[in-house]
């Protein structure tokens, strides 16, 4: 029998089930409501394939480029490992402006990677938004 993916744990190792963690975010963007918040509800929007979410909190003056159909197909071609935060940023739901430093892990064609970005974010008219990151 195959579990709901509302009650499977979530992706961002928040050892809560997704529906009460990521899952609150990607079916309302203003439930992530710090920098740190919305990266992790990213983060696990690639393990799920959710790729309308990555558009969607992408900041729109940045969306043009970017290629939707690519991150897709890497989105279904990675086997997720694990996410680890390097730098929350701030845990002040006032600030407008944030960074969150992470280690993504995920394996694809056979060989483990691990992706470590700096990342950018900005709050406008109360949602945040995913500007750019530095790849380390």
């Amino acid at each position: 029998m195959t579990q709901n993916k509302e009650m499977l744990k979530c992706p961002c190792g928040s050892n809560l089930n997704y529906s009460e963690c990521c899952g609150r975010a990607h079916r309302d963007q203003s439930m992530a409501k710090t920098a740190l918040q919305l990266m992790k509800s990213r983060y696990s929007a690639y393990v799920l394939g959710k790729i309308d979410y990555i558009k969607q909190t992408t900041h729109p003056k940045k969306r043009k480029s970017y290629d939707f159909d690519q991150l897709k197909r890497w989105s279904k071609e990675s086997e997720w490992c694990g996410l680890e935060i390097l730098d929350a940023g701030s845990k002040d739901e006032k600030v407008t402006k944030d960074i969150v430093k992470f280690k993504a892990k995920f394996i694809q064609s056979q060989k483990m990677h691990e992706h470590v970005e700096l990342s950018r974010f900005e709050k406008k008219k109360g949602l945040w938004y995913y500007l750019d990151g530095d790849v380390s």
